[in-house]
């Protein structure tokens, strides 16, 4: 699995800090309240109002939003240039999403737009908001289709509006979302979305992924995609106060897979999976051998296999039957590749590994 990096989110500069070279954004100031608790607008007009800048202004497959907004507050009113930024931004550089060391690439991509001179001090000191963050790893579409299903009976039940799961496997969309991200509770049930993220630029994207990238980037890559909405839900949820860009990129790894497993468990309590198979198993490569070259051909997946080994053994057992099972896979993968295919094999350290980091909470 690869680190965990900001997807998009929304900035907001002083306006006193920008020197504002595009007539239509001066001349489409939209007044708006700003809620003090969270440090988002309230009844925001964003989208509706927003300035795009798409391919004509050099943004090819994807779209730049801005707008200048007055802050209405006790103490008076100040004007902000207001920006929804995506990782998309970075091009190339897309999968790397917005970190310390890509945040040069976006603020030459910003100043190449009719929008302003925006500087780096004055980028990192921007207040955010709407934060995704993302983690990518690559898995085979059937074997991730077997295993999101299984997390359909765990999820928590709610009756708040906004509060769901939805899951779809077709031709077009292959995700597992929890809740809305609009309209969900950002405090105590997150927004989280596992998604193919090879599908998701085929058919959503195509012309940004032709243009900046090669299809080996996203061959079989999927999405674990997560969102922290305003400060207010990153200090009741997390207890990190995360008001600026600079704050945003100085999360640690290790603080950021805690926001993200626990968008997870907030939304699902993990019951052991009910088995397929019983079978009273000893502990050697020789098993996983004769269980995956018995049942794999009847339809069951890797992850049902494994679960019908491991499954009443714990943890720390577990971890050891995760290499004997990986060197079973790449056996048959030589010695029969109508049962494994390389290609399976070398997919199941990550599969493994997306079971492990979201279901071990």
């Amino acid at each position: 699995m690869n680190p965990i990096s900001i997807d998009s989110l929304k900035i907001r500069i002083p306006l006193r800090r920008v020197e504002i070279t595009n007539p239509t954004l001066l001349g489409n100031v939209v007044v708006q309240e700003i809620d003090q608790e969270t440090g988002e607008y309230l009844d925001s007009k964003f989208k509706q109002r927003a300035v795009k800048f798409a391919e004509p202004d050099g943004c090819i497959g994807y779209e730049l939003k801005a707008l200048i907004y007055r802050e209405q507050t006790l103490k008076g009113a100040d004007d902000f240039l207001t920006l929804l930024v995506s990782s998309k931004t970075l091009e190339s550089q897309y999968f790397s999403g917005i970190t310390a060391t890509t945040l040069p690439t976006l603020l030459a991509k910003l100043n190449s737009l009719d929008i302003g001179a925006i500087s780096m001090e004055h980028l990192l000191e921007a207040k955010v908001s709407d934060i995704d963050f993302k983690r990518d790893w690559v898995a085979l579409k059937d074997e991730m289709h077997s295993e999101l299903k299984h997390w359909e009976p765990d999820f928590k039940p709610s009756q708040k509006k906004g509060i769901f799961l939805e899951y779809k496997n077709s031709k077009k969309i292959h995700m597992l979302r929890a809740n809305d991200r609009h309209s969900s509770s950002h405090i105590g049930r997150p927004f989280f979305k596992v998604y193919s993220k090879q599908m998701e630029l085929e058919i959503n994207s195509p012309d940004f992924a032709k243009a900046h990238l090669s299809p080996d980037d996203y061959k079989n890559l999927y999405r674990f995609e997560f969102t922290v909405k305003n400060k207010r839900a990153f200090l009741e949820n997390y207890g990190l106060n995360v008001f600026t860009l600079q704050d945003a990129l100085n999360l640690t790894q290790e603080e950021l897979k805690q926001i993200e497993l626990a968008s997870v468990s907030k939304n699902f309590t993990f019951h052991a999976r009910e088995l397929a198979m019983k079978n009273d198993i000893s502990i050697n490569v020789g098993i996983c051998l004769s269980l995956i070259e018995k049942f794999r051909p009847d339809g069951y997946s890797f992850l049902d296999i494994y679960d019908a080994i491991t499954g009443h053994m714990p943890s720390k057992t577990k971890r050891r039957w995760w290499s004997n099972f990986e060197e079973a896979c790449n056996i048959l993968a030589t010695d029969k590749p109508d049962i494994v295919s390389k290609e399976e094999a070398e997919g199941i350290s990550e599969l493994l590994e997306f079971r492990s980091h979201y279901r071990s909470l």
